[in-house]
């Protein structure tokens, strides 16, 4: 726990900001780390049956609808500070594992092959350059331009589900 803890934004933001991104922190309450935890099982349901019993994911409550105010509320963040887009991620870690579960969606695909393709022939065959394409171009096909986009991308990984598995594992607030 202390090694995520030393990730956390809140714990460097404060030195780094002149280097950094611009970052505007939304606060997450309980019950919404909830609402997503229930919703990333519930589509890892439909993607894969045979890791999840019916008992996981059955519950008559609707997890979007404890997503809504966040929703609005990152809307009006995105609105009056990022209208170009934003990359968004948890106060530890991004959703950047959605793209390697679904790279054949041109949303994540599209970004990839651009910066692979501004590579020379040279730098294709280089690790460092290869994968820095990779990671550039998988960061981009995570920008976000609404608050619908975050929850989709949120709901979607598995690295925002064991953050905040983690986070509300004892039932505390966050």
């Amino acid at each position: 726990m202390k090694y995520t803890h030393s990730f956390r934004i809140d714990n460097w933001y404060q030195a780094l900001p002149k280097y950094t991104f611009k970052t505007v922190k939304v606060p997450l309450t309980f019950d919404e780390a909830e609402a997503f935890i229930k919703l990333n099982r519930q589509r890892s349901a439909v993607n894969y049956p045979h890791l999840y019993s019916s008992r996981d994911v059955s519950d008559s409550n609707n997890p979007a609808d404890a997503l809504r105010n966040l929703e609005q509320r990152v809307q009006e963040v995105l609105n009056n500070n990022f209208p170009n887009g934003a990359f968004a991620k948890l106060n530890t870690r991004s959703p950047k594992d959605v793209p390697v579960y679904n790279a054949s969606n041109p949303k994540f695909q599209v970004p990839v092959y651009n910066e692979i393709n501004k590579l020379s022939p040279n730098q294709r065959q280089d690790p460092n350059h290869f994968t820095t394409a990779l990671v550039i171009g998988t960061t981009k096909g995570c920008q976000v331009k609404c608050a619908k986009d975050v929850i989709e991308l949120f709901a979607e990984s598995e690295r925002i589900r064991e953050d905040l598995i983690r986070s509300t594992s004892f039932g505390s607030k966050l």
